[in-house]
């Protein structure tokens, strides 16, 4: 009915055992993607974690389909005026050295195109266009692949579900060959 509600808690075994505290209630809400911003460090055992930051971003659409972002609690703001229907958030890839930082990543749905804009280092970069998403999109969804690329899944108006990758982008935190060629005749 248009009221977001988010909830958390503790993890206890057994999982039947937990108990939810309502973090935010929100009327007028149509859509929503809730994501922790935080940094990929390497361990022991070339192992990654995600450490994350304490409270995580909250991105929602309105009812009048206004783009909404702001850590759980808000204050939010505006990234996009009107005509949202569906979004989802990931946080991109961040080398060690923050040589390589796609931010945090926010894409949406504008009158069936697909866009994201980025929040790297504090600042949002703007609304950018998913150029090889289809353009009669009714739904997005974002994850990230085992070598660390964003992978979009993106349903268009008859169904069709198609998926977009993003680029590989490592640098000093993993092992990365590559070989160039220059062709003469």
């Amino acid at each position: 009915n248009g009221v977001l509600t988010v909830k958390s808690a503790e993890v206890v075994f057994p999982v039947s055992s937990m108990l939810w505290d309502t973090e935010q209630t929100m009327d007028g809400c149509t859509s929503c993607a809730l994501v922790f911003n935080g940094s990929f460090v390497r361990t022991s055992n070339n192992k990654v974690e995600y450490r994350t930051d304490p409270k995580p971003w909250l991105f929602c659409v309105t009812s009048e389909g206004q783009l909404m972002a702001g850590l759980l609690g808000g204050p939010y703001e505006s990234l996009s005026g009107t005509n949202v229907t569906c979004i989802d958030a990931i946080r991109g890839v961040a080398s060690l050295y923050k040589d390589i930082d796609q931010g945090l990543v926010v894409f949406y749905i504008i009158n069936g195109i697909v866009y994201y804009n980025q929040l790297i280092n504090g600042i949002w970069q703007g609304q950018s266009l998913v150029s090889i998403a289809p353009s009669n999109a009714v739904s997005v969804h974002a994850e990230r692949t085992f070598d660390w690329r964003v992978v979009l899944q993106v349903k268009d108006a008859s169904g069709v579900l198609y998926e977009v990758f993003s680029k590989m982008a490592a640098s000093g935190w993993n092992g990365h060959e590559s070989l160039t060629f220059k062709m003469e005749m």
